[in-house]
């Protein structure tokens, strides 16, 4: 067995989908194409039908909702999903779903968003775990835990949770 490595990355739940504290552990998959543009792939779908538990990894961007990324990942059989940030601000980033998709689709899967950084040392894990495999698809384990919605405000000091209405001021990212 090749070496293992472990990496911890702090991610922001979408306001969409489920928003209790979780705690799912699993197969790492990286969604091909990594944007879910056209569809995921046969192959990428066979990936997630072969583990009780998997977690797919996906892209933001290619003019595809963060809701329908989820979704395609949920009817392969996904129990969580993680997309990758495209660029590095603003940041943190919340995941919107302006049109009522996740409701409408019936979104029952967590998904939560990480800083392109993260994403790009995530993506160099899974290439250096199948160059250390002798296995031509090297599974990645992956844990996703998801412990306190709640937030507190660094500038009013007042709490909010998930239900509150906020905004996210673009440029700094004050809540």
């Amino acid at each position: 067995s090749g070496p293992s490595s472990v990496a911890n990355f702090n991610c922001v739940p979408a306001e969409f989908g489920p928003t209790e504290a979780s705690d799912i552990e699993g197969v790492l998959i990286i969604g091909s194409p990594r944007t879910a543009k056209a569809g995921l792939s046969d192959g990428t779908k066979k990936s997630i039908q072969q583990s009780s538990t998997t977690i797919v990894y996906l892209e933001r961007g290619d003019g595809i909702t963060f809701v329908n990324k989820a979704i395609q990942a949920q009817q392969a059989g996904a129990r969580a999903v993680v997309i990758g940030n495209n660029m590095a601000a603003p940041w943190p980033y919340t995941m919107k779903d302006s049109v009522g998709e996740a409701e409408k689709l019936g979104l029952t899967i967590p998904v939560v968003m990480i800083k392109q950084e993260d994403a790009k040392a995530l993506l160099e894990l899974s290439e250096a775990n199948k160059s250390s495999s002798t296995s031509s698809q090297a599974p990645m384990c992956g844990r996703l835990k998801i412990q306190s919605l709640a937030k507190d405000c660094a500038v009013c000091c007042d709490a909010f949770v998930v239900t509150d209405i906020i905004m996210c001021l673009p440029l700094c990212g004050h809540v």
